[in-house]
């Protein structure tokens, strides 16, 4: 049943979006010689990073380099003027095998590019440093990319495959929960990466391509924007629970990107408010509801989804104020409630709202999509895209106040499907021409 009438306050699409990045976050430069560093061990390139002075030039000479430990890096650039290492003869020369690399907390300014990384992880710490066109392969020891303490930071124009499953849990990039509260982590870019060819062995829940953590007790909901914009998701099948973007956060925008080829692979907002998934492009196989939307005040606008796949505005079992106070526990989901789904286009799908995971998993299902709008939403195959269960798993009402309109205000640009040429190493980076 279609409800015409609206009851209750819906934000704008301007008090929703989240803010773009700010322009230092790029992290733009010019290369220079004027003070150039060869290198040709670990122990040396820590070391002249951090005798190094805002423009300096670390190049590392080709090899493959092993470490025995963790090496913590510290130094710091200018805006403009980094302390950049990269390999001395260019991409595709230099491999690091080292376990963990570590950026010093007070580090800034920093752009590490170019580097091919196996079975490693960084550490990423500091303000406005920047990890870009790195290789990430043999990934088996949790997240190759972990933010921590990281404000104002970019990870852009990566290439992450070959996931080799170890047993634990773990992903491609991570913001985890002991280190996302009170700011610590705060406006990261993850911008033009490319994920693909991800087929382990094995599987568990908790494996996700980028882990957005919050955390046990959700006390870090209402923080600074995150942003994954125009990254490509393709071909990878994780078993198990396997999640692409795992939004457990607030305020995380993921905007223009393509998920393709991905079985059984998701996007979810687990518990999520104040998010925006914008202009990004679904397509099979991929789960049948690829995108779930929980939690208040979320924008779903301009999104393509091809073929039979369905856009889900999910009911829950637990109050907002619960979890964000933890009250609620791990496991509970607050309903959709006072979002905007605009301008997305399916094929022969359907937006579900009050839909939720079988009863026979999810008992207690008790609060409905509450004072959702609905807006210029269209399909392929002709009829409405607003189709609405009323009524699922015995729990009734799944959804109230919802309110549908065939047409918007709100500007918003239709998703553009990404290729390999529009991603990670050699792709053009707009945001430094």
């Amino acid at each position: 049943m279609l409800i015409a009438s609206y009851c209750g306050s819906i934000a704008s699409a301007a008090e929703v979006e989240t803010s773009p990045p700010a322009p230092e976050q790029a992290n733009c430069f010019v290369e220079s010689s004027s003070d150039t560093v060869e290198v040709s061990s670990m122990s040396a390139l820590a070391s002249a990073l951090t005798a190094g002075s805002p423009g300096r030039n670390i190049l590392i000479a080709p090899g493959t380099y092993a470490g025995g430990g963790a090496l913590d890096f510290a130094g710091n650039g200018a805006e403009g003027n980094p302390i950049v290492i990269r390999p001395r003869d260019g991409l595709g020369t230099v491999t690091i095998n080292s376990p963990r690399f570590q950026f010093g907390d007070t580090s800034s300014w920093i752009v590490m590019e170019k580097l091919y990384f196996a079975a490693s992880r960084i550490v990423l710490r500091g303000d406005h440093n920047r990890i870009a066109r790195c290789r990430f392969r043999n990934i088996n020891v949790n997240s190759p990319i972990v933010t921590e303490q990281a404000r104002d930071c970019r990870i852009d124009h990566c290439d992450f495959s070959d996931w080799q499953y170890d047993g634990a849990q773990g992903g491609c990039i991570a913001v985890r929960p002991e280190h996302f509260p009170n700011g610590a982590a705060a406006r990261l870019l993850i911008d033009h990466c490319y994920f693909h060819d991800m087929t382990p062995d094995a599987g568990q829940n908790g494996n996700e391509i980028i882990q957005l953590f919050a955390n046990t007790n959700h006390s870090g909901l209402e923080a600074p924007t995150l942003t994954v914009d125009r990254c490509l998701f393709s071909n990878i099948n994780i078993p198990g629970e396997g999640e692409i973007v795992s939004i457990k956060l607030g305020g995380v925008a993921v905007r223009g990107c393509t998920f393709g080829n991905c079985p059984s692979m998701y996007l979810p907002m687990r518990t999520s408010a104040n998010c925006e998934i914008r202009s990004c492009w679904f397509e099979g196989p991929l789960r049948s509801d690829p995108l779930m939307v929980r939690g208040p005040n979320n924008l779903v606008i301009g999104n393509r989804f091809i073929g039979g796949l369905n856009l889900g505005v999910w009911a829950g079992n637990a109050s907002w104020a619960d979890i964000l106070s933890g009250a609620a526990g791990i496991g509970s989901y607050a309903p959709a409630t006072e979002s905007r789904i605009i301008g997305n286009r399916l094929g022969s799908g359907h937006i579900l709202v009050g839909t939720y995971w079988g009863s026979d998993t999810n008992p207690g299902v008790s609060l409905p999509a509450d004072s959702n709008l609905l807006e210029e939403n269209t399909r392929d195959s002709g009829g409405s895209a607003g189709s609405l269960i009323s009524s699922i798993h015995g729990f009734s009402p799944a959804q109230t106040n919802t309110t549908v309109n065939s047409t918007t205000s709100a500007p918003y640009t239709p998703a553009v499907k990404l290729t390999s040429n529009n991603v990670g190493l050699e792709a053009p980076d707009p945001l430094c021409v």
